[in-house]
């Protein structure tokens, strides 16, 4: 019997884009989405430090999460192209942007129920708005008057959050989370974040590792350069990590540790932080994990262990003159100690020989006086008797 092939086919679409949708370990991840999105556009337009501006309103009856850019806007026909082509990117051959499934859009469901974008195309005075609704299998496409927006770009509006989320994607949260997932891509001035709660603006600078730099040469493959920025640090810190990035310079992973073959020395010695980039890496749908393919990853693995004799001997060299130092320090302090441990005793020695020999003089003084208050006229111990007038009254001389 000949083998049949069976065509693959979605039985509940709606449901296909929530489970989607629902796919991120963190909400944050979610947020991140829309910021992609955002940088994807200045990329593509080759507009290198523009903002991309993350708005919270997490209080009131209404809150609401959005993310703006200024980017060229989208047409009507776009728009409906973004919704009808969902798994199918167009980026997916573009190394500067980060989208290569096409499902980032669908984000919105793990922080809210509805998601509207709002966009107005350069050259044009009107605005569009596009409206999914969580787990629907269709979108609403219309004019917007209420959100116009007075210049050209896109504003991702996602409403209806749910409770719980809002606890996680404070201002203070949000900002250390895009330090830590955006760091190579602001460093390297593709564009500027900041992130609005209330009146308080907080620009996002790009996490700084510390330490002494590891100068290592980039390798060039054919899926990319892997380029590294690592540092070595005295001392065992927790906190100290090195990020994995892949396209668009964004975090994949947060440490190399989390790769079973990286959970060694000298990545987990807590002495080494920084990043490696590789634009090859390819991302899981949950933007967590790296897909371990044959041909990028294998060249990665390769090239992170070439790297690391030279950090174990910069973790010896840095080790080493931590203990000079310490020992010099420790030396330092036991002369200081020492010194004065000896300038105590010899003061107590001079304070006790000067008290001894007040003390001799005082009893020699004092030996002299009982002696003469002792002796008597006619003595024998007093020698020879000394001429002493004596004036006794006899009895009967008056």
């Amino acid at each position: 019997m000949a083998t049949e092939k069976v065509r693959l086919r979605i039985g509940s679409l709606a449901k296909a884009v929530l489970v989607t949708g629902q796919a991120y370990q963190d909400p944050k991840d979610a947020l991140n989405e829309f910021v992609s999105n955002a940088a994807d556009e200045y990329a593509e337009a080759d507009r290198p430090g523009e903002r991309i501006r993350v708005i919270l309103r997490r209080k009131g009856r209404y809150p609401v999460v959005a993310v703006d850019d200024d980017g060229r806007g989208m047409t009507p026909d776009r728009l409906r192209e973004v919704a009808r082509n969902l798994f199918k990117s167009v980026k997916v051959d573009d190394e500067r942007t980060l989208g290569e499934k096409a499902i980032g859009l669908l984000a919105f469901q793990q922080l809210g129920a509805r998601c509207d974008i709002v966009s107005r195309v350069s050259g044009s005075s009107e605005t569009w708005l596009l409206r999914l609704h969580r787990g629907a299998a269709t979108a609403e496409l219309r004019p917007e008057k209420r959100r116009a927006r007075a210049t050209p770009g896109t504003t991702v509006y996602v409403a209806e959050l749910d409770r719980e989320i809002l606890r996680s994607i404070t201002q203070r949260k949000v900002v250390d989370y895009l330090r830590r997932r955006r760091a190579a891509a602001l460093e390297a001035g593709e564009y500027v974040i900041e992130v609005q709660e209330g009146r308080a603006v907080e620009l996002v600078t790009p996490e700084q590792p510390e330490g002494i730099a590891v100068r290592l040469a980039p390798q060039r493959t054919l899926w990319g350069t892997i380029e590294f920025s690592l540092f070595v640090a005295p001392g065992k810190d927790g906190s100290r990590r090195v990020t994995v990035a892949g396209r668009a310079g964004t975090t994949i992973i947060d440490s190399i540790c989390e790769l079973d073959e990286f959970d060694t020395e000298p990545w987990n010695s807590g002495q080494v932080s920084g990043r490696v980039v590789f634009p090859g890496l390819q991302q899981t749908a949950g933007r967590r994990a790296i897909l371990r393919d044959d041909n990028a990853y294998p060249l990665f693995t390769e090239a992170v262990r070439a790297t690391e004799p030279a950090l174990r001997a910069m973790c010896e060299r840095v080790n080493e003159e931590v203990d000079r130092a310490t020992a010099d320090r420790l030396s330092d302090t036991l002369r200081r100690v020492f010194g004065a441990v000896a300038a105590g005793v010899a003061q107590r020695r001079r304070h006790r020989s000067g008290a001894a020999a007040r003390g001799s003089q005082a009893g020699r003084s004092g030996s002299v006086a009982r002696a003469i208050t002792r002796l008597q006229p006619g003595d024998a111990r007093s020698g020879p008797h000394l001429p002493i007038a004596v004036d006794r009254a006899r009895p009967g001389s008056r």
